[in-house]
């Protein structure tokens, strides 16, 4: 069944009748997950709405501009626990997967809210009662703004910055495929509404620590390549980054650097967390399907840029991961 915009209309009732939501995205959030939650939850608070937007973890240096008077809240389950077990209505954007809900999912299988999806990534679930997934979509910010205009809502210039993010990043920089014609013409929009692109970069570029670069520097020395220089991959443990004082909080810049080698058609960045798990960072070409890679583990993502967090150790990860890959190519 082709995807209708008319299907935000599933939502009118629920938003009539409601008076408080909560908005999540998944662990770890990205730009298109935060830019996503910062853009409805100014169109719910339009509506009357007391909504909240709650992460799991708090927002990379990169990503703050977005949230400069708190709208993202880093979810405390003493003092915000009861919002969201008694909220009317739950929002995941960006994000099917209820296991990728990490300290929020507790309380958010507890609550009485009507639950709801919004999201532009393959995998549905049933736990949410209502579906709304665009495959079609580049990013879920972009769905934020179809669903604003359809239920008639108004763009200023905070969601529209907040949209414009989500899809600049989801699309990177306007250079993956589903970059058309009619996106450009959204992104007009957005533009017109006041959105500076070169301060959004700046943003998301160029707020480096003096840390992440010693540690990307110290990432990229340690390179290798299999599948005859096909795939580009590099394993960092703990002990690395406690030496360069920083975690690595972004893997896009390592990868695009992967990705940018001549003939490499698939980079893999695994990191070793801090409980000893192994979280997992893949792009490829657009050839490539990386994201069912992340799938075997537990992840997901797009087609070409996903990831996943893993128990798997990280050199047993490693070999394991490497070898999905190679397999991918032939």
């Amino acid at each position: 069944m082709t995807w209708q915009r008319s299907e935000y209309q599933r939502l009118q009732p629920l938003l009539t009748e409601a008076q408080t939501a909560v908005l999540v995205t998944h662990v770890h959030p990205d730009a298109d997950g935060v830019g996503s939650g910062v853009a409805l939850l100014r169109f719910l608070r339009q509506r009357g709405l007391t909504a909240r937007f709650m992460t799991t973890h708090e927002l990379p240096l990169s990503l703050r501009f977005l949230s400069p008077d708190g709208e993202a809240e880093l979810y405390d389950p003493a003092s915000m626990a009861t919002f969201v077990r008694e909220a009317d209505l739950i929002f995941t954007l960006d994000n099917s997967s209820v296991e990728r809900l990490g300290p929020l999912l507790p309380d958010v299988k507890a609550s009485r809210a009507t639950r709801i999806c919004i999201d532009h990534h393959l995998v549905r679930e049933e736990f949410w009662q209502v579906n709304l997934i665009d495959e079609g979509a580049c990013a879920t910010g972009q769905m934020i703004l179809d669903c604003i205009d359809e239920l008639g809502g108004s763009l200023d210039r905070e969601t529209a910055l907040a949209i414009y993010t989500a899809i600049w990043s989801d699309t990177g920089g306007f250079r993956f495929p589903k970059t058309s014609g009619d996106l450009h013409r959204l992104v007009g929009r957005l533009l017109d509404a006041g959105v500076k692109p070169h301060q959004v970069y700046q943003e998301l570029n160029e707020r480096n620590l003096p840390a992440a670069m010693r540690l990307m520097a110290e990432t990229l020395l340690r390179l290798q390549f299999t599948a005859g220089g096909r795939v580009a991959w590099v394993s960092v443990p703990q002990d690395l980054m406690a030496a360069c004082g920083s975690g690595l909080e972004d893997p896009s810049s390592v990868l695009n650097h992967m990705l940018a080698i001549e003939g490499v058609e698939i980079g893999l960045l695994l990191r070793e967390e801090a409980n000893g798990q192994t979280k997992i960072s893949l792009r490829s070409k657009p050839q490539h399907d990386v994201n069912a890679l992340a799938l075997v583990h537990g992840g997901g993502g797009h087609r070409n840029a996903a990831g996943a967090v893993t128990d798997l150790k990280l050199s047993d990860c490693t070999s394991r991961l490497v070898a999905e890959a190679e397999a991918v190519l032939a």
